[in-house]
């Protein structure tokens, strides 16, 4: 047998023996825990129950923090593979170095540039042709991952 009981603050609070409500709260013998977050719960005509706006705005607001987890996940792992063992990095925080190299090799006319550091921190030589795909993979990725990102509201 468990026990629910108001708090001050207008939450309830859940316990296993009768003596761990204190004397002046109101309680209710539980017969069914409520199938809600429980800062939703509410104790009416001498029962547990759950307020339904507050649970879903709960569940609402954690679904959210799920699906940014999610995406700023998949925004971290974003990466470009040139089929020959090299693996570069196309994160959102790596595509200002991406596009101003890019830039860069085209205002002085190379073509190539070496000392490039890919996914495995080794350096590589890469051509000004190869960035540019390398980039074009990323901001399709950043595309996808916000895609995918479906907050609600």
């Amino acid at each position: 047998m468990s026990y629910a009981y108001e708090l001050e603050d207008g939450g309830v609070a859940h316990c296993n023996k009768l003596s761990s409500v204190p004397e002046s709260a109101v309680f209710v013998e539980v017969t069914e825990i409520p199938d809600a977050p429980r800062e939703s719960w509410v104790i009416v005509d001498g029962a547990i129950t759950f307020d339904t706006e507050v649970a879903a705005s709960i569940v609402s607001k954690a679904a959210l923090v799920v699906a940014k987890e999610a995406r700023d996940s998949g925004l971290d792992l974003l990466v470009h593979d040139f089929g020959d063992g090299r693996k570069m990095q196309v994160r959102l925080k790596d595509e200002q170095f991406i596009k101003g190299a890019i830039e860069l090799m085209e205002m002085t006319g190379v073509t190539s540039m070496d000392g490039w550091v890919m996914e495995d921190n080794k350096k590589y030589t890469v051509t000004v042709e190869e960035l540019k795909t390398a980039r074009l993979t990323g901001l399709v990725g950043v595309q996808s991952a916000f895609a995918a990102y479906k907050p609600q509201g």
